[in-house]
């Protein structure tokens, strides 16, 4: 055999093989080498650049309905808060860029000031009891060096008002209004937090009513809206009244706004109109009228000349205030639009709906620009493609998004299973994708990933799919029933069935509620809820697709009382680890001798669990917390090494890359974070092909030198054009050797080597 420098350029521009070096230049941390062996030699193929570091990214959407938004002064990002208790910043592309939180409460109004340096949101602790309101609480964050920098929590407000309702600054930031449940604006002082004025805002001759919206304007004025019908105007000097009406709307004031100029003042209500009032005087200039349920917000564009609401049929329309015509409508939603403005620039409409999405739309035509946060609800599930390239995620937003790892760029969003997905599971090969319906539609759908193409949908069980795993070699598919069908069935991918493990044998009598494969295949860990919540360790005798399983070790819990959440092997498949809901129930099992021993304290639930790919680390969620463990001088011996806070919000599941130099999490927001990972990481070693060997019998042999326990994607071609997938492969030593029917038979003259991430 003779070995060949084939020069990089050139030759990868032409062929789907640019692409995977692409990738793996732009995730290693170094100098990277990607191979090539052909039947009659080998090529090898240096890069000729320094690698990027590997990227990280947010993205996601909010998990309840969006209460507020907000533009920053010089139009670059926009806040949006929503009753799941976060405040998201965005850029205007529709980049997550950080997660401010008012939890364990919802986050019931935001509000940005003038100067662009803070944020302040508000919500409420308790409801009415005894005749009293609960208290309201406002948060204030400054930005001592840019939004996505450095972010310092100034203070949090009590009032004893209720809930806050609506925010407002004041044209010089240096006044913060807070419109409360309890019918009262709580103007404050921005620099120091004393209170600066007490302003009712209901109609003080009936009863106290929530207000809805408050505004400041440019000439010394603030005006609020309340949901019995009252508007008021005070002065920002005196803090008198200086306007006041019951009559102006006979039903809910939801929305006031005042012109960037100050001399106007807009109301919509839920008695179908928005009115446009001058403020010298009070006296009333248009009616608009088209929304057959009512207006629930309205703002005014930069240059005053016109005006956008949101309506409760979930439409947005852009109106000429002084004429009345209603330039675009657009239908933005089909649940409520509970918030609209304008960019600071007056070229986008941004609307924020009950179904916890923001829309970017073109202020001059309507047409939809972007979407923020276009995955909503919690993340249940994720999973990174076994090439590395691809992460999916999934949970109540009932779609799975597929996007790349290198940047998070969205490349296909599935309608995958009504009601809520349970769980996802890439394919070998990485180019199908397998999804678990709950309840509503107890379903196996398996997907093409390249064009969306649903392929197989499999009526898998009565009452939802709660696990998924696909075995390594790709022929079986097995599946988790819920409580009504305790059963672990295996599938081949196209949905048929080849057998059945039910749960009187399985001893999972409540539900399959967590699967895995060993990385060689010839394991299945299988956990069940209680009572039936023991971790069962399976072998197949027969090669090929599971048909049946035989119980090679059982880790059976004391207590009956809590779930297996989760459970996963380490790339050996020497140790299981999975989690349960239970005070410090956080586990690692030998399959050789069934010892399992507990980790620390604190980790109570454990949702999601995962070992790094050399065996090293154990990465845990608990809270709102990642932890990782390493393990000492023994197996058996873990101690906690880190713990990551992932913000304030909720982990709910996570996932290493099949190399571990990237770490994507799942959070109950319906954000997906992906980090860049060095616990455990086995970095991006290539693959040297030593030798292709053919035998007398026609049987083909393909021998390299690795990295021990790095995965590598192996494909063939008998053009250097076309690839397919051939095989994953993992050695245990410095060697590997490659052979069986699927090397043999694939009708190749050529094969590739790439290392994921």
């Amino acid at each position: 055999m003779t070995l060949i420098d084939w020069p990089a350029s050139g030759y990868v521009r032409q062929t789907p093989f640019q692409l995977i070096m692409k990738m793996n230049l732009f995730l290693s941390s170094r100098v990277q080498k990607t191979f090539i062996a052909a039947s009659l030699g080998l090529a090898v193929l240096p890069a000729g650049v320094e690698a990027a570091p590997a990227p990280q990214w947010l993205q996601g959407g909010d998990a309840a309905r969006i209460t507020g938004v907000a533009c920053s002064p010089d139009g670059t990002m926009i806040a949006s808060a929503s009753e799941d208790g976060t405040v998201k910043l965005w850029s205007t592309n529709g980049t997550l860029l950080r997660t401010l939180d008012t939890q364990p409460y919802p986050t019931t109004a935001v509000a940005w000031s003038p100067d662009g340096a803070k944020i302040a949101a508000g919500t409420y602790y308790g409801g009415w009891a005894s005749g009293r309101p609960g208290l309201g609480l406002t948060c204030l964050w400054q930005a001592t060096s840019g939004w996505t920098n450095s972010v310092n929590l100034v203070r949090v407000t009590t009032n004893c008002y209720g809930k806050v309702s609506a925010l407002a600054f004041s044209a010089d930031s240096t006044r913060l209004a807070a419109g409360c449940a309890a019918g009262s604006n709580l103007v404050t002082s921005v620099g120091g937090g004393s209170v600066v004025a007490r302003c009712p805002a209901y109609n003080t001759s009936v009863r106290p009513a929530a207000v809805t919206s408050v505004a400041f304007s440019s000439r010394g004025m603030m005006a609020s809206g309340c949901e019995d019908a009252t508007v008021c105007v005070y002065s920002t000097s005196s803090w008198s009244q200086l306007w006041y009406s019951t009559t102006a709307h006979w039903s809910n004031v939801t929305a006031v706004a005042f012109s960037p100029d100050g001399t106007l003042l807009a109301t919509a209500s839920l008695d179908q109109t928005v009115k446009i009032w001058s403020t010298n005087g009070w006296t009333l200039q248009n009616t608009l009228t088209g929304d057959t349920n009512g207006f629930a917000s309205v703002a005014f564009s930069p240059d005053g000349q016109k005006i956008v609401s949101g309506g409760k049929d979930g439409t947005v329309e852009i109106w000429n205030w002084s004429s009345g015509a209603c330039l675009v409508t657009i239908a933005a939603d089909a649940l409520p639009v509970t918030k609209t403005v304008f960019s600071t620039d007056g070229s986008l409409v941004i609307s924020g709906s009950d179904d916890g999405t923001i829309r970017l739309w073109s202020a001059a035509d309507g047409s939809p620009v972007c979407t923020l946060g276009s995955q909503n609800y919690f993340i249940g599930a994720v999973a990174i493609s076994p090439d590395g390239t691809l992460c999916a995620s999934a949970g109540g937003s009932e779609t799975v998004q597929v996007r790349k790892t290198s940047d998070g760029a969205l490349v296909q969003t599935l309608a995958a299973n009504t009601n809520y997905v349970s769980s996802v599971a890439f394919s070998p090969d990485s180019e199908r994708l397998a999804s678990g319906g709950g309840p509503l539609d107890p379903t196996i759908k398996i997907w093409q990933i390249s064009n969306g193409t649903l392929l197989t949908t499999i009526p898998a069980t009565t009452n939802g799919v709660m696990a998924l795993a696909w075995s390594p070699d790709g022929l079986t598919l097995a599946s988790g029933g819920d409580s009504v069908e305790q059963n672990i069935t295996f599938w081949d991918t196209n949905g048929i069935q080849h057998g059945i493990l039910p749960g009187a044998l399985s001893g999972h009598t409540n539900g399959v509620t967590a699967l895995a494969f060993s990385p060689q295949g010839n394991l299945l860990a299988s956990g069940g809820r209680r009572p039936g919540n023991m971790v069962q360790i399976w072998t197949n005798n027969i090669p090929g697709i599971w048909t049946t399983g035989i119980v090679v070790q059982s880790f059976i819990s004391p207590s009956t009382s809590n779930n297996v959440e989760c459970v996963t092997f380490s790339r050996d498949g020497t140790l299981v680890a999975w989690g349960r809901d239970a005070p410090n129930d956080l586990k690692i099992g030998s399959i050789a001798n069934g010892t399992n021993p507990s980790l620390g304290s604190g980790t109570n639930p454990v949702f999601s669990v995962a070992f790094s790919p050399d065996g090293s680390t154990l990465a845990a969620t608990y809270q709102n917390t990642i932890q990782f463990w390493t393990n000492g001088s023994s197996w058996s011996s873990w101690a906690l090494c880190e713990t990551v806070t992932n913000e304030v919000v909720r982990a709910c599941c996570l996932a290493y890359s099949p190399n571990g130099n990237l770490f994507v999490c799942g959070r109950e927001d319906g954000t997906v974070t992906m980090s860049p990972n060095t616990r455990g990481a086995l970095g991006q070693p290539a693959l040297t092909f030593t030798g292709i060997t053919l035998n007398a019998m026609g049987a083909t042999t393909i021998s390299g030198s690795v990295q021990p326990w790095t995965e590598y994607v192996l494909f063939s071609s008998t053009n250097l054009t076309d690839w397919s997938f051939l095989t994953l492969a993992v050695s245990s030593s410095k060697t590997l050797t490659i052979a069986g029917p699927s090397i043999s038979n694939a009708p190749a003259n050529f094969f590739l080597a790439t290392t994921p991430p």
